[in-house]
């Protein structure tokens, strides 16, 4: 098999991205930063979350074709 990571594993991490991420946000957030840096900081965290995970589909099928 390839190097690919697994992609219930893959799942676990992106929770704990998402726990850590949301509650260094909440912290910025109750030290005075603006709202709007919060939730632009909110959608990149998504935004990583979902391409690491749409980027780790593609190497599995890519790599299961070869």
């Amino acid at each position: 098999m390839s190097n690919v990571p697994s992609f219930n594993q893959a799942i676990v991490d992106s929770r704990e991205q998402l726990e850590s991420g949301r509650e260094r946000l909440k912290q910025q957030h109750q030290s005075g930063s603006p709202g709007i840096q919060v939730c632009t900081g909110i959608a990149d965290l998504f935004d990583d979350i979902v391409l690491n995970l749409v980027n780790l589909a593609f190497d599995q099928v890519t790599s299961s074709e070869s």
